[in-house]
């Protein structure tokens, strides 16, 4: 991706050449593949063309970075291949990538190893295909006969909605364009605890024709944790799937979704990043700037925790912590705080403990410990 939007705003040279071109051919070998993109553009200068791959470096662009091709070489690297760059001043500018050539053995060692990895964490699964191309459903399920899953299927989000209702499943595949009710209204329903708060935390994940960048957004403010686009590649079906179920180890969705947390942290950006998250997760959200924003907040509303972060302005968290144990309201003297601090010292994870706090987690909070911690604690 790096590469290509790279060359797009490289092209943007050839506005002023009305007959540029930029053509791209493919090519064959016994060790290597390539792909060569081409123009008849205004070239790159000697100078420039030297430190074209280096870190930072950017040739005069307003904005940039100088990261993107550098990432894009250490990349082909990764995979033991490479990416040059040829050019004269006034005639062209030519990228080549060469790709290292992949055996049928080699894939068929990729393919086994891939499923005999994931198959105890697949194991029984029940999983819920969600596609109003029954073609795209039979291509999913191919891939996870393999894998010993109970595979169920709904042509629409509507049906999706109706066996969730009466099945338990431990993952749902969602197409997200669909007749009669589409991925996104399907998933927002179900974390909205439309059809009941068991099924509000579900893991879902995003299936689609569209560009991945262009939908990632908004799959995930609906609460979809992964995304798979079209066509399916097996290795990105498994490798996310068990991406999602190694997050989920250890979590009782039953237990946190449809939760309410208030989150306490006077940082926007923590607050802000913590309710995405745990609202991806069917959790409702809320945030405080402070502790005594906290406090009022739990006065005037009903929550099933508190996040507390320590260190705020007015009233840290425990102060906080120690108002909300000395409250006279019976929801605000029981109500369960994790405190969480970017402080490991021992004497203020005993203070914390001893002003109320259930629990303690450091900074940066690491997603999957946090959502064992709410799980455990609820």
């Amino acid at each position: 991706m790096p590469l290509f939007c790279s060359l797009m705003n490289y092209s943007g040279y050839l506005e002023s050449r009305p007959d540029a071109r930029i053509y791209i051919s493919f090519q064959t070998g016994e060790r290597y593949n390539s792909v060569k993109i081409r123009d008849t553009g205004p070239g790159i200068s000697r100078e420039n063309l030297s430190r074209l791959f280096d870190p930072y470096f950017t040739a005069s662009k307003k904005g940039g970075t100088g990261l993107g091709l550098s990432y894009c070489k250490r990349v082909m690297h990764a995979f033991d291949g490479d990416i040059v760059c040829l050019s004269t001043e006034g005639k062209y500018t030519e990228f080549i990538l060469t790709f290292p050539v992949v055996t049928a053995d080699e894939l068929k060692v990729s393919h086994d190893k891939l499923i005999h990895d994931n198959r105890q964490l697949f194991n029984k699964k029940n999983i819920l295909v969600v596609d109003d191309n029954a073609k795209d459903r039979k291509v999913v399920k191919e891939v996870l006969v393999h894998l010993d899953v109970v595979v169920d299927e709904a042509a629409n989000g509507q049906e999706a909605l109706e066996k969730i209702r009466i099945a338990s499943y431990d993952l749902v595949i969602m197409n997200l364009a669909m007749p009669v009710l589409d991925g996104y209204e399907a998933t927002e329903m179900i974390r909205s605890g439309h059809i009941g708060q068991k099924a509000a935390g579900i893991p879902i994940i995003g299936y689609t024709e569209q560009p991945y960048a262009v939908v990632r957004g908004k799959t995930n403010k609906v609460g979809m944790q992964e995304l798979i686009t079209k066509p399916l590649m097996e290795s990105d079906l498994v490798m996310k799937i068990a991406a999602v179920f190694h997050e989920y180890h250890g979590i009782s969705l039953q237990k946190i979704g449809g939760k309410s947390v208030l989150i306490a942290d006077d940082s926007a950006v923590n607050r802000i990043g913590l309710i995405m998250i745990l609202e991806k997760y069917g959790i409702k959200a809320e945030g405080a700037v402070n502790g005594k924003d906290a406090y009022e907040k739990l006065e005037r509303g009903t929550f099933d925790l508190v996040l507390m972060d320590i260190g705020m302005p007015q009233l840290n968290g425990i102060e906080a912590t120690k108002m909300i144990r000395n409250s006279a309201i019976p929801k605000v003297v029981t109500v369960p705080v994790i405190g969480f601090s970017g402080e490991s010292d021992e004497q203020l994870i005993r203070e914390a403990l001893a002003a109320g706090m259930n629990d303690y987690l450091i900074k940066p909070v690491d997603i999957r410990l946090l959502l064992e911690k709410i799980s455990q604690t609820l």
